[in-house]
Formats: C-alpha cells, structure tokens, sequence
C-alpha cells in the first residue's frame, strides 16, 4: 500500500502543503522537500519489516547498527547538499537538500538490511520462497491494528500541524521542535516495548 500511497502523495504534494499552511515562503520550500521524502516511503516499509524480523529474531544489534549506518550517511550527506561542497562541485540546495539527504540514507539502510538478510537469514527462510495467499492473510491480519493505530496516530498530528498553520509559521516551528523533542524522549519507551514483545 505504501508505493500508491506515496505515488498519490507526491503527485498531490502541492495540494497536501497548502493545505497545513498558507505561507508562500514554507510552501515554496515544503513541497519539494515532501516530494524528495516520498520518494524513500517504499524504504521505510522495508526498514520496519526488517526491525520487525530482526527483534523477533533475538538480533536487535544488527537494527541498532544499521540504524548508526543510516544516522551517519543522512548527516553527511544531508550538510553537504543543503550548503554545497564546492571542491567537489555540489551546490547549495536548502532544505531540499535535507530531503535528498534522509531518503538516500534511508535507501542505504534498506540496501543494507536486504545485504544482510541474503546472507544472514536464509537458513531461519528468508527469501527461500514466494509467499503464499494464506501468509498474505496472516501479514494483513497481524499488519492491521499496528497500521490502524499508526495512521490514526499520523492523521492526528496532521490535523495538530493545520491548527497551529493557522496562527502563523512561527509557532509552527516552535511545535515541530517541540515535538521532536517529545519524540525523542519516547523513543526509549518505544525501545522497551518491542524489546519485551520480542522475548
């Protein structure tokens, strides 16, 4: 579901932005910066598919380590196209660069967790055989409530983000670090939870 989704979303982008705001400044910079991270959706599905595996596998390492992989390609790359590298002949691209940046870092951790699932997983059946209509069904019922909860949770924040547009940019911007600090501090929580689902 998510290469159509994100296939609408990128298509719609301009729609989808000036729906949460009616700053010319941030919709000039926000839709193509949206549409530079919709092109890395189909990663992070693979991405999530593969902590799943690996924390059901009792190998959480190789998420975390992948995950420090990732951290360091996005922060490199990512400072190098927002203000350029001139001795190398890479312009200055902004926030569009920031975009560029996190999805091939997130392509890189998907390119990564296949590597390793090729040569570490086959004998616990990975890509050993195409699953069958039966494992479909059993993907889409165990899949469902988490997707469910996840888009109820993403939908809510969407509607946060339109709320707060509407009293201007600056406090848009106050809410974004706000919340990224929020999501910081849970992410520890988190980190217990598919621990202890896992055992």
């Amino acid at each position: 579901f998510g290469i159509p989704m994100a296939l609408w979303a990128y298509t719609n982008a301009p729609m989808l932005v000036t729906r949460l705001t009616s700053d010319p400044a941030v919709i000039d910079q926000a839709i193509p910066y949206l549409q530079a991270r919709l092109v890395a959706v189909p990663a992070v599905g693979i991405n999530f598919a593969f902590r799943g595996f690996w924390n059901a596998a009792q190998q959480p390492s190789i998420y975390m380590n992948t995950l420090l992989v990732m951290h360091a390609v996005n922060i490199g790359l990512s400072l190098s196209l927002i203000f350029g590298v001139t001795a190398l002949g890479v312009p200055a691209m902004g926030v569009v660069g920031a975009g560029i940046g996190t999805s091939v870092s997130v392509w890189v951790g998907s390119a990564l967790y296949l590597r390793m699932g090729l040569t570490r997983a086959r004998e616990m059946g990975f890509a050993c055989c195409v699953p069958s209509a039966n494992d479909f069904k059993v993907l889409l019922r165990q899949a469902a409530p988490t997707s469910g909860t996840n888009l109820l949770f993403a939908t809510g924040m969407a509607a946060m983000y339109w709320i707060v547009g509407r009293l201007g940019t600056a406090e848009t911007a106050a809410v974004n670090v706000l919340i990224n600090l929020m999501l910081t501090l849970v992410l520890p929580c988190m980190g217990m939870g598919l621990a202890a689902g896992a055992l």
